[in-house]
C-alpha cells in the first residue's frame, strides 16, 4: 500500500476555531496572509493546487472532518471569507486525495488515493456548491492503483496517471468519459518506459506529457509523451540523479518547451528545476536547490506568467519549513520570495495559482493548530514595475535638462 504523506504525516492535536486571515510582510513590497488554519475539525493536511473560479478557490485535504478522518473537499473566498467543507470521504467514497480539483463549468472531478469499492482509489465528480456528488469510477489494481495526481480534461474526456497497479504494478496512463463511462488504459508502465508517477498530464493537441518518479533509462525517472489515443509513446528523456532524479509532479509547457521540477538530484542532491524541448531536446538544468533557496519540490509544477516561473519546495529556506520562489525561464534571476516557519504555515505539497499579481495556495502542515494552512502571497506586477522604472529615468533626464539649462 502506498505510505501516506510520505513517512511525514504526524499526529496533530485540533481545535475547532475559526482563525481570521493574518497577513505578514515580507521582502519586496509583498504581502503573505494566511486566509484559513486548518483544525482537524474543518479538514487537516491540505494538499495540491486550490482550483479558481471567480473569487472562490477550491481544493480537498488528506485528512479529518467529520468522523471518517479521510479527508474534504472544501472552497473559500479570495479574501478569506466564507470558508465550508461540503464533502467528507468516508472510504466508500472514497479516502485520503493527495491531487487537486479539475474544474469545468459548475462541475469539480478530482481522485482519492484510496477507498472505492477496492480500497485503491477513486475518481470522482461533484459540484461546485457541494451537491451532485457522483463516485465516477473506483481502481481495482489490475487496472490501476493509489493515484496521486490530478486529471486533465479535453472536451468530454478524463486522462490521469496512476502511480502504482496494472499489469506490471507500475502504474498507468489512462483516460475515462466525465460521465465515468469508458475507461482504458492507454499505457501500463514496465520501469523501462518509467514507473510510479506522481503527477498530472500536460495537454497540448493531441499530445500529453508526463513524468514518472522511477524507472526510464537510468532508473532514475523519465520525461515522456504520448497520443491521447494511447500511441505513440515516446521516452523524451531520463534522469541521471546529477541532473535531477525522482520527478514528483508536473510539466509546464509554453510554446515548444516544458519546465519541471525534480524531487532529488542536482549538485545538492535537493532536487532541481529544468527545462526540455517537447521532442526531448535542448535539456537544460536551470536550478539546483542547496536548502538555502529552496529543497525537495513535492506534487507540484511551475507556475508561468511572462517569462517568469513560480514555485514551492517542500523543504528549505530560512526555516527549512519550505519556499515560495521565482526563476526566469532561461535560468536567471532566482528569487526566494517567502520562507514558511511553521507558524505561517509549513510543508507545502502542490504548485501555485496565479490570479492577477497574487499567488494563492496551500502548505500542509502549520499554522495555527498544526494542520495545515490556505495562503496568498502578493507579488509585484511587471507592468507596474516598467512604468515605475520608465517614471524614474524620465523624471531623472528632466531632472538633469533642468541642470544644464
Amino acid at each position: 500500500m502506498l505510505p501516506r504523506r510520505w513517512a511525514l504525516a504526524a499526529a496533530f492535536a485540533c481545535i475547532a476555531v475559526m482563525l481570521s486571515p493574518v497577513q505578514s510582510p515580507v521582502a519586496h513590497g509583498q504581502t503573505y496572509t494566511v486566509l484559513h488554519s486548518f483544525n482537524g475539525a474543518d479538514g487537516k493536511w491540505p494538499y495540491g493546487t486550490p482550483s479558481l473560479s471567480g473569487s472562490t478557490l477550491y481544493g480537498m485535504t488528506d485528512g479529518e472532518y467529520g468522523t471518517s478522518n479521510y479527508g474534504t473537499i472544501f472552497s473559500i473566498d479570495t479574501d478569506g471569507s466564507g470558508f465550508h467543507s461540503f464533502l467528507s470521504f468516508n472510504r466508500a467514497n472514497g479516502a485520503y486525495p493527495q491531487g487537486s480539483l479539475t474544474l469545468s463549468g459548475s462541475t469539480l472531478y478530482g481522485m482519492t488515493c484510496q477507498g472505492g469499492t477496492s480500497n485503491y482509489g477513486t475518481i470522482f465528480s461533484i459540484n461546485t456548491d457541494g451537491s451532485g456528488f457522483q463516485n465516477l469510477f473506483s481502481f481495482n489494481r489490475a487496472n490501476g492503483a493509489y493515484p496521486t495526481g490530478s486529471l486533465t480534461l479535453s472536451g468530454s474526456t478524463l486522462y490521469g496517471m496512476t502511480n502504482q497497479g496494472g499489469s506490471n504494478d507500475h502504474g498507468a496512463v489512462f483516460s475515462i468519459n466525465t460521465d465515468g463511462s469508458g475507461f482504458r488504459n492507454l499505457l501500463l508502465f514496465d520501469g523501462i518506459n518509467g514507473s510510479r508517477p506522481f503527477g498530472d498530464l500536460t495537454l497540448s493537441a493531441s499530445t500529453m506529457y508526463g513524468m514518472t518518479d522511477f524507472g526510464g533509462t537510468n532508473g532514475y525517472g523519465n520525461v515522456f509523451s504520448i497520443n491521447t489515443d494511447g500511441s505513440g509513446f515516446k521516452n523524451l528523456f531520463s534522469f541521471n540523479d546529477a541532473n535531477g532524479s525522482g520527478p514528483l509532479g508536473s510539466l509546464t509547457l509554453s510554446g515548444s518547451t516544458l519546465y519541471g521540477m525534480t524531487w532529488r538530484g542536482g549538485s545538492s542532491n535537493l532536487g532541481t528545476v529544468f527545462s526540455i524541448n517537447t521532442d526531448g531536446s535542448e535539456f537544460h538544468s536551470l536550478l539546483s536547490f542547496n536548502r538555502a533557496n529552496g529543497a525537495y519540490p513535492f506534487l507540484g509544477s511551475l507556475t508561468l506568467s511572462g517569462s517568469t516561473l513560480y514555485g514551492m519546495t517542500h523543504n528549505g529556506g530560512s526555516s527549512n519549513a519550505g519556499t515560495v520562489f521565482s526563476i526566469n525561464t532561461d535560468g536567471t534571476g532566482y528569487q526566494r520570495l517567502f520562507s514558511f516557519d511553521n507558524a505561517n504555515g509549513s510543508l507545502p505539497y502542490g504548485s501555485l495559482t496565479l490570479s492577477g499579481s497574487t499567488l494563492y495556495g496551500v502548505a500542509s502542515d502549520g499554522g495555527r493548530y498544526s494542520d495545515g494552512v490556505i495562503f496568498s502571497l502578493t507579488i509585484p506586477e511587471p507592468s507596474t514595475l516598467v512604468l515605475l522604472g520608465i517614471g524614474a529615468l524620465g523624471l531623472m533626464g528632466w531632472a538633469w535638462r533642468r541642470r544644464r539649462a
